[in-house]
């Protein structure tokens, strides 16, 4: 019995972790939704903008394993395959709707668009 416990609070504990990260993007965009200089700023500079706002431990995150299939994908796909696989990771629905209106537009220079 107490290792059952044990094993639903390491599960517990591993999906709070993955929501965090998941959510620290997602505060990435808000800010950058939020940032009075957005109209001006070019695809790279958004991009810039996202991944300077990410906390060194999410290298070699799940999220970050998710995030790097975003910049190959067709930009109307972006939000759909983050999403998507997000939701599996965590095990259950997950959002963002300033990541959805504003992934589309950023660009990776070095991304091999299709």
């Amino acid at each position: 019995m107490r290792f059952f416990l044990w094993v639903l609070v390491a599960l517990s504990l591993g999906a709070c972790r993955h929501g965090a990260e998941f959510e620290q993007i997602c505060e990435a965009f808000r800010a950058l939704q939020r940032e009075p200089t957005l109209t001006a700023m070019d695809g790279a500079e958004r991009t810039a903008f996202v991944e300077e706002r990410l906390p060194g431990w999410w290298l070699y995150s799940h999220s970050e394993v998710v995030w790097d299939l975003v910049p190959d994908a067709l930009p109307e796909a972006r939000y759909v395959i983050f999403r998507t696989s997000a939701a599996e990771i965590l095990g259950r629905d997950w959002r963002c709707s300033a990541m959805q209106a504003l992934v589309p537009t950023l660009y990776w220079p070095t991304a091999s668009y299709p």
